[in-house]
């Protein structure tokens, strides 16, 4: 078997059984002569049972696993774009996916008779997650060889991809053009921390430098900009704590989702049992009663040939009676013939 062929039995298998597969790959291949793949067979390590799933997932479901990877590149481009509309549904997609892999991998591990708890759940999240944000954990998530589950703390892609960081985009904040020649106005028209003082007209003085009347304006204009960048930046991160808010949610219901959809199939798995040992027990009782019957016929024969010996012992006893009573009136016959034979000698 070649190498690659042999590593997919191993790291698909229960992780229980994985010790003594891989045991007896090694004897085999050494038997086969190939001593060297033999020797690297023998030093690959179990995984985890986490690993095992997302194992499992790499082997059953690789369209899936490569559109969540292909998720990263998106995400990148949204947010490069600014574009919160694209960020948040590829988000939800990435989480959709997510959440159905994490189903299917139970379901796997269900039916290779490994139940999946909560924590091995959470951990192949986040090995998924994993995956979408470094490459490097996805060509390991990607190759059903994983050996622990793979995390990534990082917001966005991680540094060794080609494609930059996700960072936080903000609108700037609108601003007028300045005269040439002319210091942009501060609270009052001045820089040096002491307040400016009014001029007839609508300027102010200040270290003998003149504002003119409709700096005021200006600077009305500027923080009126600035309020609108603020309230649409206030609205913006209302939209994304709302969003966080319903994707949380999401998570939440898709997780509870996929603990009942694991427990049911550990009930159906469960009522299967009970259903193969009920029709076991009905074959039992089937060919017990088929026994039974088998017995008491041959009893009925057996009672029914005592039955026929009885009669046959009473039928012979009478004719051991008759044969009694005919052998002593033979021997009176005899003795009456001896006696007359006596009378008759000289």
């Amino acid at each position: 078997m070649a190498r690659d062929g042999i590593a997919a039995e191993l790291y698909s298998a229960p992780p229980g059984e994985f010790v003594a597969l891989r045991d007896e790959a090694v004897r085999a291949l050494r038997a086969d002569g190939e001593r060297k793949l033999a020797a690297e067979v023998a030093k690959w390590r179990k995984p985890v049972v986490a690993a095992w799933v997302v194992n499992l997932l790499a082997a059953d479901r690789p369209d899936e696993l490569e559109r969540l990877v292909s998720l990263g590149s998106a995400l990148v481009d949204a947010q490069r774009r600014g574009d919160g509309a694209a960020l948040r549904e590829v988000a939800a997609e990435k989480q959709r996916l997510v959440q159905s892999l994490v189903r299917d991998g139970r379901a796997f591990a269900a039916e290779a008779g490994q139940q999946v708890g909560v924590d091995v759940g959470h951990e192949v999240e986040a090995t998924l997650n994993a995956a979408v944000a470094d490459p490097a954990a996805a060509e390991r998530v990607r190759s059903g060889r994983l050996l622990k589950p793979e995390s990534y703390a990082g917001f966005g892609p991680a540094e060794t991809m080609d494609r930059p960081h996700l960072t936080v985009v903000a609108e700037p904040p609108a601003r007028k053009s300045e005269p040439a020649g002319r210091k942009p106005a501060g609270k009052a028209g001045r820089d040096d921390g002491r307040p400016a003082r009014r001029l007839p007209g609508g300027g102010s003085k200040a270290a003998g430098t003149e504002v003119a009347p409709d700096s005021r304006a200006a600077r009305k204009l500027t923080a009126d900009r600035r309020s609108a960048g603020k309230r649409t930046a206030d609205r913006g991160s209302a939209e994304d704590r709302a969003a966080e808010r319903r994707a949380a949610a999401l998570e939440k219901a898709e997780q509870a989702i996929g603990e009942a959809e694991a427990d049911l199939a550990e009930a159906n798995r469960a009522r299967t049992e009970a259903v193969a040992e009920v029709d076991a027990a009905g074959r039992a009782t089937g060919e017990l009663q088929d026994r039974a019957d088998e017995l008491r016929a041959q009893l009925a024969d057996v009672e029914r040939r005592l039955v026929e010996a009885g009669l046959d012992q009473r039928r012979l006893s009478r004719a051991a009676d008759r044969a009694a009573i005919e052998l002593e009136r033979a021997r009176t016959r005899l003795e009456s013939a001896r006696r007359q034979a006596d009378r008759h000698r000289p």
